[in-house]
């Protein structure tokens, strides 16, 4: 196992991926799906990095209100953003599979990938310089 710094690390890595990746999905032809699925990542990723910090195992799981809540107290804006992020559990799976209703759209994938961006940094605001990409 990684040291708590460096697992860190490798989580907030992995979400800056996903979120760079959701940003290009969008360039044309633009992939809403993929974009919506890599916006929701990103946000899992970031919550779970909080949760390393915390010395608190990352649950197997996509529900980000569930993962906001076992983060505790981190700063009120991802609060204010709770409604916005579960919104975006839907995309963890859902996007994924051309067998659900309704395919993402352009605006709702421009709408995920701001959320995504906007808790992204509000937790970069709230880890050590150490664990930033």
């Amino acid at each position: 196992m990684l040291p708590k710094l460096e697992l860190a690390h490798a989580w907030l890595v992995k979400a800056a991926h996903d979120l760079e990746t959701g940003e290009r999905a969008l360039a044309e032809p633009p992939m809403a799906d993929t974009a919506c699925f890599h916006a929701q990542q990103a946000v899992e990723k970031a919550l779970k990095t909080v949760l390393v910090l915390r010395e608190i195992d990352p649950p197997r799981t996509h529900l980000l209100g569930m993962l906001l809540e076992r983060c505790g107290p981190v700063d009120e804006r991802l609060d204010v953003l709770r409604p916005q992020l579960e919104w975006l559990t839907a995309f963890a799976v859902e996007a994924r599979y051309p067998d659900v209703e309704g395919e993402p759209t352009i605006e709702q994938a421009r709408e995920a990938l701001a959320v995504a961006r906007r808790a992204f940094e509000i937790i970069l605001d709230n880890v050590p310089n150490e664990v930033r990409p």
